[in-house]
C-alpha cells in the first residue's frame, strides 16, 4: 500500500476505492 504513504488533499476517496478493490474482499 504505496498509496497511503503520500495522500493529496481531494485523494482520500481514490485511495479507499484503491485498498478496497486492492483487497481481496468484496
Amino acid at each position: 500500500v504505496k498509496d497511503l504513504s503520500y495522500r493529496p488533499p481531494g485523494t482520500e476517496q481514490n485511495i479507499l476505492s484503491g485498498i478496497s478493490f486492492s483487497l481481496p474482499e468484496k
